[in-house]
């Protein structure tokens, strides 16, 4: 892909002013059936599947360089896949994460940032598509912030969720293994496609994994005071820095999330293993991924949802292709920095599911047959990624290449205005992949860098909020409350 070396004369520079002059066809690249790239199309037919991880630390991962074994399925399967090493989730939580999933659009855009908000109808959403493509569609989710009532379940024709007995399926989710491989046996029945999304819960906190998995790393706390530090009684202080735990504590907590790891590492190896059983695997695209990261005492926090730093951002994604395909493209590192919300143009062109391509994500298609590094201007010719926590005083960070700018936005007064402007955090991320050294946004050698960033991030919010579709409010029943007071929200 040729990409400009001027981020403000073409880039989102252009894109957001012609997207506001022009309506929804700027920004996004080719629309679906143009024939542009190789795999246009070759998908059609093939199997869809995202098994989404909730709240998984990249730098725990086996494939991703971690010490420990935690994922040695997956690690197996990322030997057969295409990994990639930058993704970026539109939200450091779930709802608003996993609505620009599933609509392609930021979370300016489609409004969802909080239960109790559904997405608008105006949005497509990705299920949505892939119905109207003649797909059969199974959903099946362990986190009840992604339920039928918050329009998660629209374009499924079958839709489970697995939150009312969370002392059971958060510590043992074979319940919902076990139904997926129902969905496979009937699939291999049904002459459709089939697209499915399931959402797994663990390593989601508590980091209570069942004994079989406490084994494997957090064994030795089995009967010890620290068994209990996965707990949430003992997590919400640290996920909000009230209090920091002493190494003992902050390693049980570790040890115990690494075992959750190991936990649905293995619910993932029965999945594969259906495939094989129901003899759909070779015809099927299966994507794994999460919905944003985990923090472990980076910048003071634990758990997620607090910052836009990487730990809480930072998302795994593995493709492992159908086996013609796999003939065609080897496995390997893709190293362009994408965002999560990438995953539904891409479907949409890869599986030619028809309308138009979200406004706020760019196909993923060109990263998919692209081998070495990318280019420095690998980010100019799509929509910046932006990712933000929930308001009102959000923070909201967006990056150019490896350059990441952080606004931290300050409070309302009395009267609904903000107290002040916030304040501004740039990073170089190939240099301080941590974001612990923030670069001088106010001295010659980067303030040409920060202007522009702070420049392209006033233009996409600008833009985003004129396209926005309202969330529609919609009433939260006790047992979803009752779930999510379980898993700390």
């Amino acid at each position: 892909m040729t990409r400009s070396t001027n981020p403000l004369a073409s880039g989102f520079g252009r894109a957001a002013f012609l997207a506001l002059a022009f309506g929804p066809t700027a920004g996004c690249g080719a629309e679906p059936g143009s024939g542009q790239h190789g795999l246009q199309g070759s998908l059609v037919g093939k199997h869809v599947l995202i098994t989404l991880i909730d709240a998984c630390a990249i730098d725990h991962l086996s494939m991703y360089g971690y010490e420990r074994d935690t994922t040695p399925f997956l690690a197996r399967l990322a030997e057969e896949s295409l990994v990639f090493e930058d993704v970026t989730a539109p939200a450091p939580y779930t709802i608003a994460s996993v609505a620009s999933l599933m609509t392609g659009e930021a979370v300016d855009v489609h409004g969802v940032t909080e239960a109790g908000r559904e997405v608008s109808a105006e949005l497509p959403m990705l299920a949505e598509r892939f119905a109207q493509a003649g797909y059969q569609t199974n959903g099946l989710s362990a986190n009840a912030h992604i339920q039928r009532a918050f329009g998660f379940a629209r374009g499924f024709d079958s839709y489970d969720g697995f939150w009312p007995d969370i002392e059971l399926e958060h510590r043992v989710p074979l319940a919902q293994s076990r139904r997926a491989r129902k969905v496979l046996e009937d699939a291999a029945q049904d002459p459709r496609p089939l697209f499915a999304y399931w959402h797994f819960l663990p390593p989601h906190a508590p980091y209570d994994p069942p004994t079989v998995d406490r084994a494997s790393f957090a064994g030795h706390l089995v009967g010890t005071p620290l068994d209990e530090a996965g707990s949430l009684d003992n997590l919400m202080p640290l996920s909000y820095g009230a209090r920091q735990p002493g190494a003992p504590e902050a390693q049980a907590i570790e040890d115990l999330y690494d075992a959750s790891l190991r936990h649905v590492d293995a619910q993932l190896a029965a999945i594969s293993q259906a495939l094989e059983d129901t003899g759909l695997a070779d015809d099927t695209l299966w994507i794994v991924v999460s919905d944003h990261g985990e923090a472990f005492g980076q910048h003071g926090l634990w758990q997620h949802a607090r910052t836009v730093h990487d730990e809480m951002v930072r998302v795994p994604l593995i493709v492992h292709l159908p086996k013609d395909l796999r003939a065609k493209i080897p496995p390997g590192r893709r190293t362009t920095p994408v965002g999560l919300a990438d995953l539904h143009p891409t479907l949409v062109q890869l599986c030619e599911l028809g309308g138009d391509l979200p406004w706020s994500s760019a196909s993923l298609v060109d990263e998919l047959l692209a081998t070495g590094p990318p280019p420095a201007a690998d980010l100019a010719d799509r929509p910046p990624i932006v990712t933000r926590t929930a308001g009102p005083a959000e923070h909201v960070a967006i990056r150019d290449g490896q350059l990441k700018l952080i606004h931290r936005l300050s409070g309302f007064d009395e009267d609904g205005k903000r107290k002040g402007e916030g304040t501004w955090e740039l990073y170089d991320l190939a240099a301080d992949p941590a974001e612990t050294k923030r670069l001088p946004h106010n001295q010659p050698a980067h303030a040409e860098d920060f202007a522009r960033l702070r420049k392209q991030l006033r233009l996409f919010r600008e833009a985003a909020r004129a396209r926005a579709k309202a969330a529609t409010e919609v009433e939260v029943d006790a047992a979803t409350e009752a779930h999510l007071t379980d898993i700390g929200y």
